[in-house]
């Protein structure tokens, strides 16, 4: 199924966004192991409310990082987490609603593939400049 198995190619260098990329990761792989469990022990709805509510906290940390040291791509990376906390919040309400009372499996590929291409493509491209202002 759908997981994301964590390893230091996910690194950014910066150890509370590592911290939070990881915490986020496991939300993931725990809706796909009670998607796989049949969810039996706990409603997707419950896992993908604390998963927006964090995600939103981390997005506005590593957005406040990325603007109190002038990060020259700031605006386009913002806009990008803009558009995940869009798409989290229409599955959320989906789910919560009862238009739907799972979440599909592409829902979760779509989860697995946008967190991981986004910290390998975008969150790495602020690692050299987060390392170069000594920041870790």
């Amino acid at each position: 199924m759908n997981r994301v198995n964590w390893t230091d190619e996910y690194s950014v260098g910066v150890s509370k966004l590592d911290e939070q990329h990881q915490m986020i990761v496991t939300m993931i792989n725990k809706l796909s192991a009670n998607h796989e469990d049949g969810h039996q022990y706990e409603p997707d709805q419950e896992i993908l409310s604390k998963m927006v509510e964090y995600a939103e906290l981390h997005l506005k940390y590593e957005e406040m990082l990325m603007k109190k040291h002038g990060y020259p791509d700031f605006d386009q990376h913002k806009e990008s987490h803009g558009d995940f906390i869009i798409a989290l919040e229409h599955f959320s309400k989906d789910v919560v609603s009862g238009n739907k009372y799972k979440l599909s499996p592409l829902i979760l590929e779509f989860l697995v593939d946008w967190w991981t291409n986004h910290i390998l493509e975008e969150d790495m491209k602020f690692k050299p400049f987060f390392q170069e202002k000594g920041i870790s």
